[in-house]
C-alpha cells in the first residue's frame, strides 16, 4: 500500500457507505472511486468492504483497516500542518554563527528584525572566532557563519555570498595626543597600545614597510595579535575610550561616538584595512526556511549600512597618501 489517496477512499466509503455519494464527497468519478477501492485491496490482499445492491459495509479486515487508517490520516493531517508551520516560520529554529565585526555591523539588527517579524522562532548566536566556523559549519554545530571569508571561499564544501566591504578606520579617544595630527604613520600609530581583534593574515599586505611595534603574529595561524586583543568591538571601544590605546573598526561602527565627541577617527598615511566577510554554509546543505529569510535580510541591512552617511573624520588620509589596500 503506497497510495494515502486510496486510504482516504477507503474512509469516505465506510463513512457515507455509498459509492456514489463517496465518489462525489472525494470530487472524482464513480468508475474512477471504484476502482481506487479495488486496487487498493488488490494491494493489501484482503476485502475491505461487502457490496450488495442495497448497501456498502465493511468486512472484518476492513473493520481493522480503518480503525488504523483513520489514525494515519489524522498524523498526516498533523504532519502538513507541522510542514506548513515549519514553511511560514511559525515555528522552527536557527542557529548563526558569527564574527566579532559582522555581529556589530549587521548581524544583530538582522536578528533583532526577524525575531520581531517571528516571534516564536529559535534563535541562536554563537559568537566566536572566524576561523571556528568552518568547522562548525562540517559538524552542522550552526546552519550558517557570517564571517571572515578567506578561508571558507576556497573550500569547495563551503558555498559563500560576499557581503559588501566596509572601510575601517584607526581611531582613538577624544583628547589623545594624536587626535589632532594628520599624516600619521603606522610606526607612529602604533607606539601606543594597538587594541583589537586578531587580524585575517591576509591583512599583511598594509604592513609593506614590516610590523611596527605592538602586533604580534600568531605563528599557528599567521593572524595578526594586537598588543591588546579582545573578542567584541564592543570591548574596542570601551577599551579605548578609557586610555590612550588605538582602535580598529569599521567606520560605522563609531559613527555614534564620533558624533557624540568620544571618540576620533586618526589621520593615518595609508587606507584603512577594509571588512571581507560573507555568508557561509554547507554547499550541500539546504537552507532551512528562516535561514533563507536570515540572508535575505542581512542584505537588506547592509545595503542599509552602506548607504548610511559616514561618520565625520579629520581621519581621512588625502588621496596623495593612500597606499596599500588589505582587508580584514
Amino acid at each position: 500500500m503506497n497510495n494515502l489517496r486510496l486510504v482516504e477512499y477507503a474512509v469516505a466509503l465506510e463513512g457515507h457507505r455509498s459509492f456514489a455519494r463517496a465518489a462525489q464527497a472525494m470530487r472524482v468519478t464513480q468508475p474512477t472511486f471504484s476502482r481506487g477501492i479495488a486496487a487498493l485491496e488488490a494491494d493489501l490482499g484482503v476485502r475491505l468492504f461487502d457490496r450488495s445492491t442495497r448497501r456498502v459495509e465493511p468486512t472484518p479486515e476492513g473493520i481493522v483497516f480503518l480503525q488504523r487508517a483513520a489514525a494515519v490520516l489524522a498524523e498526516v493531517v498533523r504532519l502538513r500542518h507541522a510542514l506548513d508551520d515549519h514553511q511560514s516560520l511559525r515555528f522552527g529554529q536557527l542557529t548563526i554563527g558569527v564574527g566579532p565585526y559582522p555581529l556589530d555591523i549587521s548581524v544583530l539588527e538582522t536578528v533583532a528584525r526577524l525575531a520581531s517579524r517571528h516571534p516564536s522562532l529559535h534563535i541562536k548566536i554563537l559568537e566566536g572566532k572566524w576561523r571556528e566556523f568552518g568547522p562548525r559549519l562540517l559538524t552542522r554545530e550552526v546552519e550558517l557563519a557570517v564571517m571572515e571569508a578567506s578561508i571558507v571561499r576556497l573550500d569547495p564544501r563551503f558555498h559563500v555570498e560576499m557581503l559588501p566591504s566596509h572601510v575601517g578606520g584607526y581611531f582613538c579617544r577624544a583628547g589623545h595626543p594624536l587626535s589632532d595630527r594628520r599624516g600619521l604613520s603606522l610606526n607612529e600609530l602604533f607606539q601606543y597600545p594597538f587594541v583589537g581583534i586578531a587580524i585575517a593574515e591576509r591583512a599583511m599586505q598594509q604592513f609593506d614597510q614590516g610590523l611596527p611595534p605592538g602586533i604580534l603574529t600568531d605563528p599557528a595561524t599567521g593572524d595578526l595579535t594586537p598588543r591588546i586583543t579582545v573578542t567584541s568591538v564592543e570591548a574596542i571601544r570601551q577599551i579605548v575610550k578609557r586610555t590612550d590605546g588605538i582602535g580598529l573598526c569599521a567606520l560605522t561602527q563609531v559613527a555614534e561616538d564620533v558624533h557624540k565627541g568620544t571618540v576620533v577617527v586618526l589621520d593615518v598615511e595609508v587606507e584603512p584595512l577594509r571588512t571581507g566577510y560573507g555568508i557561509g554554509w554547507l554547499r550541500e546543505r539546504t537552507l532551512s526556511p528562516a535561514a533563507q529569510l536570515f540572508v535575505r535580510m542581512i542584505k537588506q541591512v547592509e545595503a542599509e549600512v552602506c548607504t548610511a552617511p559616514p561618520p565625520p573624520a579629520a581621519s581621512r588620509a588625502s588621496p596623495g597618501r593612500r597606499r596599500a589596500r588589505g582587508r580584514r
